[in-house]
C-alpha cells in the first residue's frame, strides 16, 4: 500500500521557493489503479516524482507497505511520457534493464516473464529492433512491459498515451487495463483525460489548481468485462467534467479546460 500523509511539494524559482501542491494525505491499496487528473500546473506531476523518490523538495511523509520510501528499498516503475527507452538498446535489452540495474539475476525466470509481458503487450515481435525501427505505440507498450519486469511495488505513470492518436491510444489503453489487473500492480496515473482515467481506473483524485490539493476522490468501480462505451462510463465522466467546470470556475475558462 502506497501511502502518503499530509505531503506537500514546492519548488524554487529566481530564488523564492513557491509551493507547488499539497498538503495531500492519500492511500493507495495494493493491486489497485488510482488515477490523478487537474489543470495544468496544479504539481501532478511533481507529487509523482515524490512517490518515485526523485522529489527531495516536500514536507509530509511517503510510505510503501507501512516503511517509508526508499528507491533502494522499494521496487519503483516509472513510465513518463516519451516512453524514457534507451535509442541505442534493442527492445529487448531495454525492458531487461531494470532487472539488470537492480542486479538481480537473468535466470529462467526473468526470460519467462519476458516472454509472457511482451505477449500480452504485443511487442514480442519487435524485441530485437531499435527504438527509432518501431512505432510510438508500441514504443509505450514496450514501456509497459519494461514497467513490470521487476514486479514493481509501485507503478507510475506519467501521461504515458498522450502523444498517441485516439485508435492507438485505445489499443494501448485496452492491453494496459487487463494487463495491470492479471499482474496485480498497484499503480498511480496522470493524465489529462477523464475519460482515460475513468476507464483505467479503480478510483480518480481530482486536484484544485495550484497549490494542487483533493476535491474530489472518485471510485469507477471499473469492470474489465465492460468496455469504454457502457453508458456507465459515460454518465461518470460528464460528472467528473461538471465538477471540475465548477471546481475551477473562478480559475478561468483555459484551465478549466485543459481536461476536457
Amino acid at each position: 500500500m502506497l501511502e502518503m500523509t499530509e505531503v506537500s511539494v514546492y519548488y524554487e524559482s529566481n530564488g523564492e521557493k513557491h509551493h507547488a501542491a499539497g498538503p495531500i494525505t492519500l492511500q493507495v491499496a495494493n493491486s489497485e489503479t488510482c488515477a490523478i487528473i487537474g489543470p495544468s500546473g496544479c504539481g501532478k506531476t511533481s507529487l509523482l516524482r515524490v512517490m518515485a523518490g526523485v522529489q527531495n523538495n516536500f514536507t509530509g511523509r511517503v510510505r510503501i507497505d507501512g516503511n517509508d520510501l526508499k528507491p533502494a528499498l522499494h521496487r519503483i516503475a516509472y513510465i513518463p511520457q516519451n516512453s524514457g527507452l534507451l535509442g541505442w538498446k534493442t527492445i529487448r535489452n531495454n525492458c531487461l534493464l531494470p532487472v539488470k540495474i537492480r542486479k538481480l539475476p537473468l535466470d529462467r525466470e526473468v526470460y519467462l516473464r519476458l516472454r509472457e509481458i511482451t505477449r500480452r503487450m504485443e511487442i514480442e515481435d519487435i524485441l530485437d529492433r531499435y527504438p527509432s525501427q518501431v512505432s510510438g505505440g508500441q514504443l509505450q507498450r514496450a514501456a509497459v512491459a519494461r514497467s513490470l519486469m521487476i514486479k514493481p511495488d509501485l507503478l507510475l505513470m506519467d501521461e504515458p498515451f498522450s502523444a498517441l492518436d485516439t485508435l492507438t491510444r485505445e489499443y494501448a489503453q485496452n492491453m494496459l487495463r487487463c494487463v495491470l489487473r492479471d499482474f496485480k500492480a498497484t499503480a498511480v496515473l496522470v493524465t489529462h483525460s477523464i475519460e482515460e482515467a475513468v476507464f483505467l481506473a479503480d478510483r480518480v483524485i481530482v486536484l484544485s489548481a495550484s497549490p494542487g490539493k483533493i476535491i474530489a476522490d472518485i471510485t469507477t468501480l471499473s469492470s474489465e468485462y465492460e468496455d469504454r462505451s457502457a453508458v456507465r462510463y459515460t454518465k461518470l465522466a460528464a460528472i467528473i467534467r461538471q465538477l471540475i467546470k465548477e471546481e475551477w470556475e473562478g480559475y478561468g475558462e483555459e484551465k478549466s479546460n485543459s481536461v476536457c
